[in-house]
């Protein structure tokens, strides 16, 4: 099993914000290079084949279960485009659950875990 933890709000890369589109690719960057960097942290893993997804977002206020997929993109392609698996596509990743913790204590140290098992 892996994990890997992005220290990141993953509101900030919410489809639903109206922004310039520079902004969006700015943040959308942002999070891809956190992401990378949290994998790198974690010793750089690699999986042998195929694996299964599955997330925990932690942060004050839970996100609506559907904005919480959509603002992961960004995440996941960062951890796993040629990182923990040669690609992000349904080859590789099947998705798992997604958990939101939530709650004071996660304000300002919002993050998003993913932990990784390889499918057998």
């Amino acid at each position: 099993m892996i994990r890997i933890t992005v220290p990141i709000d993953p509101n900030l890369t919410s489809p639903n914000h109206r922004l310039h589109w520079g902004e969006r690719a700015r943040r959308n960057t942002r999070a891809r290079e956190l992401a990378r960097l949290a994998w790198l942290a974690a010793g750089g893993p690699v999986a042998a084949g195929p694996v299964r997804v599955s997330v925990i977002i932690r942060r004050e206020r839970a996100l609506d279960p559907d904005n919480a997929v959509s603002c992961l993109k960004p995440l996941i392609d960062g951890i796993f485009r040629e990182g923990v698996t040669p690609d992000d596509s349904a080859r590789w990743i099947a998705h798992g659950a997604i958990v939101q913790e939530r709650g004071k204590r996660w304000r300002g140290r919002e993050e998003v875990e993913f932990v990784i098992e390889e499918e057998a």
